[in-house]
This record gives C-alpha cells, structure tokens and sequence, in this order.
C-alpha cells in the first residue's frame, strides 16, 4: 500500500483558531463519535461529526498533544486506514482528516478544496480541527492568501 500524502512544494499556509473555537462544546457540531485510542506509541484521540450540509461523516484523528501547540500540520488520508496511516507519524502532533473517496480515487485535491473552504469559511471539518485545542494550524495545500 503507498502512503499518499498532500505535500506540496508550496510554503505551508497558517491557520489560527481563535479562543472560543478551542473551547470544548462552543459552537462545535455534535459529535457522533469521541474516543481516546493509543496509535503506535501515541495517545490518540479520534472524532467524528455528521455533516448536514453534505450528509458526510466528518472524522479526525488527533495525534500527540495538541492542546495549545501551534502549527499542528493537518493531512488528508484514507478514511479506511486512518488509524495505520496514523502510526506512520514518527512527529506529532499531528492532526489527520479522512478521506472516504481517497482509496477509490487515488486523488486528495477534492477533499482538500472542502478543507480549505471550511477553514477559510467556517463548518464542520474546521470546528472538528479546532476541537483538538491547537492554536493554528498548517496545512500545505492552501494558498497563504486564502487563509482565514
């Protein structure tokens, strides 16, 4: 299995979140799921929340300490071995959102055009992101001009 990553040659693009958006349940959607796991040798937390605007599930897995760190990079990966793709990390913290569509398409632009817009516009890939208590994070696909 190859590891498709979202690296880019581009400079990586900040993303801050403000105070409110890091408080736990402010403004965050409802989550359908909410579990501490261990990933390698990693604490781990995993999150997931439906999306009403696209009838998705939303999942993120949070990798080390998050809570307070700045720049926490944020990749796109498969939805179905978001766990494995997880222990990959030799860093963290690291933040990975899954892609269902990934492993069928082979293709991770789709799904980081909607991170993008949901960083930049608000929803609920951000507020999930933002759950994980990091300060900002980076994400290597994004236009810095796009930032919110």
């Amino acid at each position: 299995m190859t590891r498709t990553t979202t690296a880019s040659t581009s400079t990586p693009t900040r993303v801050a979140f403000g105070e409110h958006e890091r408080t736990p349940f402010r403004d965050h959607p409802a989550l359908t799921l909410d579990a501490r796991v261990t990933v390698g040798a990693e604490r781990a937390r995993i999150v997931a929340s439906h999306d009403p605007a696209t009838g998705a599930e939303q999942v993120v897995l949070m990798l080390g300490d998050t809570v307070g760190a700045q720049d926490v990079p944020v990749h796109v990966v498969d939805e179905e071995v978001l766990l494995i793709e997880g222990g990959r990390y030799a860093h963290t913290p690291q933040l990975l959102i899954g892609d269902p569509t990934l492993a069928v398409t082979g293709n991770a632009e789709a799904r980081q055009w909607e991170v993008g817009r949901q960083l930049r516009e608000g929803g609920p890939i951000r507020a999930l992101l933002a759950l994980s208590g990091a300060r900002s994070v980076e994400v290597d696909w994004l236009p810095s001009a796009a930032a919110a």
